[in-house]
């Protein structure tokens, strides 16, 4: 069984958030992991002071004025802090209800890539993100490939993934997705948007390592599916806290 590390990109307003979810990982997630969070530097001194165990590693980095935007470019960098062979991309407000294991984000040994035709999907997914990554990328998005979290990757689909945009643009990594423009939920559909990095490592990963990844319609997910995603830029809430708490 290859190695797996679950990676967590947070910031202030969601540690509530983050706290709890993580709760449920080391609860219900049944294959070895380390959980690596990456948060601001004003975070340190809160999530230190949770004491929950070993297998769970924090890392600090200076916010960017787009937090949104470098919260992207810290989940497509997320092998300079894992040497595993896969690596897990688990927002702070995804949780895992249920036990599961890495077999479920798997076939036949291959990490699951879902998809759904842009026609079928969310008007909004593709006109925010299929622009911006089909520049980066040097490619048409043709289909979004954001629809199934968490995300599984191999650890290479990430560096390679990033060498491929240097390539297109010409520019650095950082360079290239860089923003400096500050990110406000209520202005989403207006924000300049420079990349998506679950889009981006997706289609890399289908277009350049389709042998090693297993695509699959989101229409086939199992119905059960144990993890679910809150969107945490909507309020924290007691019917939330009431369902966590009780799962705990």
């Amino acid at each position: 069984m290859p190695t797996c590390d679950i990676i967590r990109i947070s910031y202030r307003k969601d540690l509530t958030w983050l706290y709890y979810s993580t709760k449920l990982l080391l609860k219900n997630w049944q294959t070895d992991s380390r959980i690596i969070i990456r948060v601001d530097d004003d975070c340190r001194e809160t999530v230190e002071g949770w004491d929950l165990g070993p297998k769970v590693i924090y890392r600090y980095v200076t916010p960017w004025p787009d937090g949104y935007t470098q919260q992207m470019y810290l989940k497509m960098i997320s092998d300079d802090v894992s040497d595993a062979d896969l690596l897990m991309l688990c927002d702070s407000d995804l949780y895992l209800y249920e036990p599961a294991s890495l077999d479920l984000l798997m076939h036949d040994g291959k990490p699951i890539v879902e998809y759904c035709e842009w026609h079928l999907g969310d008007p909004v997914a593709e006109r925010v993100w299929r622009g911006p990554t089909s520049r980066v990328m040097g490619m048409d998005l043709d289909r979004d490939y954001m629809v199934q979290s968490p995300f599984l990757f191999w650890r290479d689909t990430f560096c390679k993934t990033r060498q491929h945009i240097v390539n297109v643009t010409g520019r650095g990594f950082y360079e290239s997705v860089y923003s400096g423009v500050p990110f406000r939920p209520e202005n989403f559909l207006s924000h300049p948007v420079t990349f998506s990095e679950h889009e981006a490592l997706n289609l890399y990963a289908v277009k350049f390592q389709g042998d090693r990844y297993h695509l699959r319609r989101n229409t086939e997910r199992p119905a059960n599916w144990p993890f679910r995603l809150y969107w945490s830029h909507g309020d924290w809430c007691e019917d939330v806290a009431q369902r966590i708490l009780t799962s705990l």
